[in-house]
């Protein structure tokens, strides 16, 4: 009996140490911040125009009364932020004052900045949101762009780095999820012109310069304010470009997109990843009308696919 318990108390120390790790870990994971903004990541078809890429707040603490995001493309070769900006229609900032503008005047970046509407009684402040109803809508306009891209996938940025770029206010006008960070700076300077001095060579005339070699350095101390990132969760989002008619996503359009639609139409296959591309008679439907008019392209010199 007393080998039987000492043989099961071998084994209960170890098992108790992973339940306990497997209850931190879910603890851990669980952990919510209480403001999370992010862009969704979306699909579209070259050369459309003014599509909208939601962008989503959940705010679990404060209460919302401005803020301003600046939003910036990785591939500007390949679409641009509308001249509209954005659209609030449905959105929680509709009602608010809504200013955007590019730094430099280039489609490629864009800023917005939104005041809530406080006139009393019921000022439309974003006290707690759950993030199911958009901040409100990036408007993109598509190039029509070639079939031989490479990579027709554009990662739409979320400044994150720069207070003037990216901030929450509240009702007060208090900054929300701020923190201050002391940090040193370090600088190098070269004489250009050293004088004689009661106790040796002095320099009278120098520069700054940012490596070596230098003649002497500075070291300073400095208190700066930046976004608090233990309260914040910030994710970039994405927007694919895609060929009307090319349902296999294999940049052309061949006999192989026919078939995936055929599939996913009257066998039940998988559904296509990206729908977007099958309603190629622009009908608003995808039915056998759009497997009519690929065959007729691709065999019969037919209309070519034009899915908006």
């Amino acid at each position: 009996m007393m080998n039987a318990l000492t043989e099961s108390g071998k084994y209960a120390r170890p098992i108790l140490m992973i339940l306990i790790l497997s209850c931190m870990f879910e603890f851990s994971a669980a952990q919510e911040k209480p403001m999370e903004l992010w862009a969704d990541s979306a699909a579209c078809i070259r050369g459309q125009t003014g599509i909208e890429l939601p962008i989503h707040l959940i705010n679990r603490i404060d209460t919302v009364a401005g803020f301003t995001l600046f939003f910036f493309m990785e591939q500007p070769d390949l679409m641009q932020f509308s001249s509209i900006g954005i659209d609030t229609q449905g959105t929680l900032v509709s009602g608010w004052n809504i200013y955007t503008n590019s730094i430099g005047g280039y489609p490629h970046n864009l800023m917005v900045t939104g005041i809530a509407d406080i006139i009393p009684p019921s000022p439309n402040y974003l006290d707690f949101q759950d993030g199911t109803m958009p901040l409100f809508n990036l408007k993109l306009d598509i190039y029509n762009v070639p079939d031989t891209i490479t990579d027709s996938i554009v990662h739409i940025h979320i400044e994150d780095a720069f207070l003037d770029l990216i901030g929450f206010s509240d009702n007060h006008g208090d900054a929300i999820g701020v923190i201050q960070q002391e940090v040193t700076d370090t600088n190098f300077f070269v004489c250009l012109d050293w004088i004689p001095g009661p106790n040796g060579d002095e320099c009278a005339w120098w520069e700054q310069v940012s490596f070596p070699p230098y003649d002497s350095m500075e070291i300073t101390a400095e208190t700066v304010t930046r976004l608090d990132t233990a309260y914040f969760r910030i994710d970039d989002g994405s927007m694919t470009i895609l060929m009307c008619g090319d349902i296999a996503v294999d940049k052309t359009i061949n006999i192989l997109d026919i078939v995936a639609l055929i599939n996913y139409k009257f066998k039940h296959d998988s559904v296509p990843d990206y729908l977007e591309t099958a309603d190629v008679n622009a009908d608003g439907a995808i039915d056998i009308l759009d497997i009519i008019n690929l065959v007729n392209y691709k065999f019969k010199g037919g209309l070519a696919p034009a899915c908006y």
